[in-house]
């Protein structure tokens, strides 16, 4: 998309049907990759419901019922969850080999009980590469379960199983329509509930004294969590940073965070000598 008003009206009219729905496709894109940047976010969603509004009848059908909820809506999840079924999955996962010494099992008797009482919530990933990432750190590190919620991919996903590395199978998942949904479902299984989150008066997690069960939330890779999970939260963490980027990857900050949160010595003294 060159700029917002790339498509003029008589520009956009004079393009066949085919050429109408690609640059409608194109603007559902640049809307996803605005999300988090207020300055152009509006601008893109108005010009995208415009261009639909364009659409003779017949050929814009399947996008007019968008183009109405986006009207509906400022809430960025929400918009989101929109677009998402038009979105095209760019993640290109390379082919490599890796050494075959999987299976060979050594789980210590002082992290293996703290990490069977963590449950860990995705709140609208958009990456296959992302959640596949954490299925591979979550079998690793035997947690309890992954729930999955609203657009994250699941295991069915053809992508899955070469960005987790297999692991898939080896992970208990549960799927959620969302992730509000997820916390009240752990909050009655009496988990204390965590997010992983930059936000004013979190905590480090090197600060920390946690609390088992837990559920850890992790957020969207360019929205965060959403303010409804936020506001059911117990407690907000983050990971400390040196540079100038405030957040890592959502893959590697939840591997450091659950890493540190199980093998820290106030959870591996409290189960010392737990069965197994």
């Amino acid at each position: 998309m060159k700029s917002l008003d790339h498509y003029h009206q008589n520009k956009f009219n004079r393009f066949v049907p085919e050429r109408q729905r690609k640059a409608v496709l194109k603007l559902i894109q640049a809307l996803e990759t605005a999300l988090s940047k207020d300055d152009v976010r509006s601008e893109i969603k108005q010009h995208l419901i415009e261009c639909i509004g364009l659409m003779e009848n017949h050929d814009g059908e399947e996008f007019f019922p968008l183009a109405e909820k986006l009207r509906q809506t400022n809430d960025l999840h929400k918009i989101l969850r929109l677009i998402h079924p038009w979105l095209k999955d760019e993640v290109r996962d390379q082919d490599f080999s890796v050494v075959k010494t999987d299976g060979q099992i050594k789980r210590s008797e002082l992290i293996f009980p703290a990490s069977r009482q963590i449950i860990v919530i995705l709140d609208n990933l958009r990456s296959v590469f992302n959640v596949g990432s954490i299925f591979r750190t979550a079998e690793c590190l035997a947690v309890k379960e992954l729930w999955l919620c609203g657009i994250t991919p699941t295991p069915d996903h053809r992508a899955m199983n070469k960005t987790s590395r297999d692991t898939c199978e080896s992970v208990n998942w549960r799927q959620f329509d969302t992730a509000t949904a997820a916390v009240l479902s752990a909050k009655a299984d009496g988990c204390r509930i965590c997010a992983l989150e930059t936000i004013s008066g979190a905590t480090s997690v090197y600060d920390f004294e946690p609390s088992l069960p837990m559920a850890l939330i992790i957020g969207n890779e360019a929205l965060g969590i959403s303010d409804d999970v936020l506001k059911v939260c117990d407690d907000y963490l983050y990971l400390p940073v040196q540079g100038w980027k405030n957040s890592l990857n959502v893959g590697v900050a939840f591997a450091a965070m659950a890493y540190h949160l199980v093998c820290n010595n106030q959870i591996s003294d409290k189960f010392k000598g737990a069965p197994q």
